[in-house]
């Protein structure tokens, strides 16, 4: 009962940090589900979440190359495997 009181009050922070720590993506849709989350504000935060990496990414690979692959490198060592 306290996980759905800790997620009820700090839901869509979960959601915005999901992208930082593994199985932490998964947990916070199954929560927001369980918790009866609106779907349009669970789908907001998580695009609000996944858009700017994802730009982030994209540029990243896009001043890489096979001499220089540093950018992309870097970009995913942030990320968890």
């Amino acid at each position: 009962m306290e996980a759905i009181t800790l997620f009820q009050k700090h839901g869509l922070v979960t959601i915005l940090l999901s992208r930082a720590i593994p199985i932490l993506p998964e947990v916070s849709a199954c929560l927001a589900g369980m918790m009866r989350l609106r779907f349009r504000t669970f789908l907001s935060t998580w695009l609000a979440s996944t858009v700017p990496y994802a730009f982030i990414a994209t540029y990243a690979g896009s001043i890489s190359s096979i001499d220089n692959p540093k950018p992309a490198i870097f970009i995913k060592r942030g990320q968890n495997p």
